[in-house]
């Protein structure tokens, strides 16, 4: 077990005290807010300023206040009785922290837990808890605070089996692929590697996509800094995102809080990688009014020009809203990815929503692939998901085309069940996805012979189709004939009406004389063919 690991187990053990007065889903929200209360405070106290980050040494300032020293303080004899109760104080020190800080951690929602955690008598035991831990920088450096938590975040999910909070995490295989298919074409050639990349998640949840780019960047063969945008819509998934950034030296405030698809904070910027895991099949009622509106008035000089989804799938918004904060080619363009069920594939007939968003991110030869994932690897869900892959910038190979790749099969099994995940993909496998992908990026287009689980590089014609409406006349034929009276009385249909007893004679009398053949056109039949 790496040093780290065993770091975030000693920091997840003072979770043992919450026992019986939290529900394990609630551990959370005392174990990440206290560790970025720590590790604040003993970078304020680090004998070694230059340690810090800049910005955050300067956000920090020269307070002299701690909350791990308060808990000895609310306890001394001299403190006068009826003065503030030890809650009261600490909330004190965390409400004047520099507005940024004091901002990420009110979406933690601190003002209900720590008096919460007092009424518990728990506070003073967690207090102490943490103020044992050197999380100082001569002691844990950013890279390893990044990993240690990184690693609580992960504990967390796996106490409480990925719901509900799965829906705002994406597991580090998931998205350890997205980064290495996104970033390998780029990160292998000096010649396009840039020593800083922009990165930009609209759905960004708890951060797990940054610590999968951030991860690969460091480690590439051609390493570069990660800038990391996003917006989340659920407070608590914000906040453990931006102290994730914090805990890592990086920038939380390009992490901004609310509904991407209705208040884009990120308007008017371009980035050169954009991913997203964005909610499976979640409706966008709540952000009806606002984004109608936008496609009505701008148009393609907004987002959502190509048209709009159902109202119960917002799946091709997040997409558009993607495409929309693409860097030009002419800047050196972008690459998009994102993972959806399967209804953004098929979902909407000729002429719907989906099927024009489809048509135009075909025409304009945006969609570079589509990878059929293992199933059962997110927690919250085991429906089958396909990962999209998308850019402005193709290479001469595959202009026009589309690599369609079966990576079902590249998946191991887990020890134990995490939620609905069943399944992983391992770093091995990682590389084998990342490897036939760039064989197809690279020209292969055998599309006819390709094995099973092979990619295939086809046109992008072979995806569209049209549909044909045939108007003709509905044509009705019978014969009057002794057997066809037959089995018309056999069937007793007439027996029960007046007409019947004078319609069947009259029919005799026809079937005697002639064979009588007759046709009718009373209406139109319309056939629909699709092709």
């Amino acid at each position: 077990m790496s040093e780290h690991q065993e770091l975030a187990g000693l920091i997840w053990s003072i979770a043992g005290a919450l026992r019986g007065s939290f529900k394990t889903s609630e551990y959370g929200s005392v174990i990440l807010p206290f560790t970025v209360l720590r590790r604040l405070d003993c970078l304020q106290r680090a004998d070694d300023r230059t340690a810090l980050d800049g910005r955050l040494a300067l956000e920090l300032g020269d307070r002299t206040t701690s909350i791990f020293s308060l808990a000895h303080e609310a306890s001394d004899p001299a403190v006068p009785v009826g003065g503030p109760d030890l809650s009261g104080l600490v909330l004190a020190v965390i409400h004047g922290l520099p507005a940024d800080l004091a901002r990420l951690l009110e979406l933690l929602d601190l003002d209900s837990t720590i008096p919460r955690l007092e009424h518990a008598g728990l506070l003073r035991q967690v207090i102490d808890g943490f103020g044992a831990l050197d999380l100082g920088p001569s002691a844990v450096t950013v890279s390893q605070m990044g990993q240690v938590f990184e690693g609580l975040v992960r504990l967390l999910m796996e106490t409480f089996g990925g719901e509900p909070a799965g829906e705002h995490y994406s597991p580090p295989d998931v998205t350890g692929l997205m980064a290495s298919l996104l970033l390998s074409p780029d990160r292998e050639a000096p010649s396009r590697a840039a020593p800083e990349v922009q990165i930009y998640d609209p759905a960004c949840g708890m951060g797990g996509l940054f610590s999968a780019f951030e991860s690969y960047l460091r480690n590439s063969p051609n390493p570069a800094i990660m800038q990391a945008s996003g917006q989340e819509i659920n407070a608590q998934a914000c906040s453990i995102t931006r102290s994730l950034l914090l805990m890592k030296g990086a920038d939380p405030g390009a992490i901004a809080f609310g509904d991407s698809l209705s208040h884009n904070q990120h308007a008017g910027a371009t980035f050169d990688y954009l991913a997203a895991v964005p909610p499976f099949g979640a409706g966008w009622k709540s952000a009806q009014a606002d984004v109608t509106h936008e496609a009505d008035t701008l148009g393609f000089a907004g987002r959502f020009g190509a048209g709009l989804p159902r109202v119960n799938d917002g799946s091709f918004l997040f997409l558009q809203h993607m495409i929309a904060h693409m860097k030009p080619v002419e800047d050196g363009g972008s690459r998009i990815a994102v993972i959806f069920s399967a209804s953004p594939l098929f979902s909407g007939a000729a002429g719907s929503g989906e099927s024009e968003i489809r048509r135009w991110i075909l025409q304009n030869d945006l969609l570079e692939g589509v990878i059929a994932l293992p199933d059962r690897l997110f927690p919250h869900t085991g429906i089958p998901t396909y990962l999209w892959l998308l850019s402005n910038r193709k290479g001469p190979a595959n202009k026009g085309k589309v690599i369609v790749l079966n990576a079902r099969a590249h998946c191991s099994t887990l020890r134990k069940p995490f939620g609905s995940k069943r399944q992983y993909i391992s770093d091995d496998q990682i590389v084998e996805i990342t490897r036939l992908y760039a064989q197809a990026a690279d020209g292969f287009s055998d599309a006819e012979t390709a094995d099973n689980g092979a990619p295939r590089l086809l046109p992008i014609e072979y995806f569209g189709y049209q549909r044909i409406v045939i108007d003709r006349p509905l044509r009705l034929r019978f014969a009057v004939t002794d057997a066809a009276i037959a089995q018309l009385e056999e069937t007793r249909v007439l027996e029960s009406s007046q007409e019947g007893g004078t319609l069947l004679p009259v029919l005799r009398s026809l079937s005697g004389e002639t064979q009588g053949h007759f046709k009718m056109t009373p209406r139109s039949h319309r056939h629909s063919m699709q092709s």
